[in-house]
């Protein structure tokens, strides 16, 4: 798609972010992280199709003494929760974005390589590091961190986002509708039988992630993806105590450091399970499909098909996901064949008389 760049919308480098608050804090939530970690930052608006969106590139900013090369190292580490609170100080607070897609792209070839991710984006952002003046010490911070974060933000965008109503009944079959109105139903396979490790995995290697609600699944759609979430029930304690209106966990500002950092530690899991990734995705606001918090882990097909391809769940759900394609394609063919097997008005042969 054509992408006509605006201007930019807003540069900063540097260890000075402004801290970002919601406008009603949850009275239950315990206090986040308050250092202020240095980031390195270049923001632009794009019109695309009618519309303008905030474009952002954020890599964190490492001393020479912090011996990080991948996304896998750093989120485990004690500066991750740290990062992620300027990071999003940055994308929510300067930015002033509700509604946006964060996407955590790894860098590939040290400084003299450049950004990694799902083939189809990649000249997206070689030409934003390219095309940018201001992404150069981005592009320097990510080289040193083997990672960078991208966001794309456009709080004009609105729509009902749709909740899972049994995301937390564990042993309910698969039942959902998406904010594009698809309706996802795998009566055959349970919440529970999708995943496989953290809070409510039905085997002996829960991990350390399980009492903070934090858990890792197969995609309930049976794409080349590992998907981490919360439980609702479990992070109430430690976020907002959700009214009935807005029964779930959102954003990652809802979350106290130590639920933060569990989440994106069962994220790095996931990634060194497969020797890499090629992007992960995480939706805020309007953005979302579902009104929940949840990260999609994408990594290479080979390797996905390699650690999971024989997995009797992960089977079932690519066959219920099939089978809904087929369903969609049959609707769209139906109407177009009764038009095409209807003959025309006024010229329908009268049958004889025998």
């Amino acid at each position: 798609a054509a992408m006509h760049v605006v201007g930019p919308a807003c540069t900063r480098q540097g260890p000075k972010v402004k801290r970002w608050r919601p406008a009603q804090p949850p009275s239950q939530s315990l206090a986040p992280s308050q250092v202020d970690f240095p980031l390195a930052t270049c923001s632009f608006r794009v019109q695309r199709k009618g519309c303008t969106r905030t474009h952002a590139v954020v890599a964190a900013i490492l001393g020479a003494s912090f011996p990080v090369c991948n996304f896998e190292t750093f989120a485990v580490s004690d500066e991750f929760v740290p990062f992620m609170r300027s990071a999003l100080a940055y994308v929510e607070g300067d930015l002033a974005l509700s509604s946006y897609h964060l996407r955590v792209v790894p860098w590939l070839g040290g400084i003299t390589g450049g950004p990694g991710g799902r083939q189809k984006q990649r000249d997206e952002l070689r030409c934003i590091f390219e095309g940018q003046a201001d992404a150069r010490s981005v592009a320097a911070a990510a080289a040193a961190t083997g990672f960078f974060l991208f966001a794309a933000g456009d709080n004009s965008r609105s729509r009902d986002v749709p909740s899972m109503t049994e995301m937390d009944n564990l042993d309910a079959p698969i039942s959902y509708e998406d904010a594009s109105g698809r309706r996802v139903e795998v009566p055959e396979v349970t919440v529970r039988e999708t995943i496989i490790w953290g809070a409510g995995a039905d085997t002996a290697d829960n991990g350390e992630d399980g009492v903070t609600g934090v858990r890792c699944s197969f995609d309930f759609q049976g794409r080349p993806a590992l998907i981490v979430v919360l439980a609702h029930a479990a992070v109430q304690g430690d976020a907002v105590r959700a009214s009935a209106a807005a029964a779930c966990v959102r954003r990652q500002s809802e979350l106290c450091d130590e639920t933060l950092a569990a989440f994106w530690r069962m994220a790095a899991r996931a990634v060194v399970h497969h020797g890499g990734f090629e992007d992960m995705r995480l939706n805020a606001g309007a953005f979302q499909n579902v009104a929940h918090l949840h990260l999609k882990v994408f990594v290479d097909h080979e390797e996905f098909v390699r650690a999971w391809s024989d997995h009797p769940v992960l089977v079932r759900l690519k066959e219920a996901r099939q089978l809904r394609a087929l369903a969609v394609q049959q609707q769209q063919q139906g109407p177009q064949q009764y038009r095409q097997q209807k003959p025309e008005r006024g010229k329908q042969s009268k049958a004889p008389i025998e």
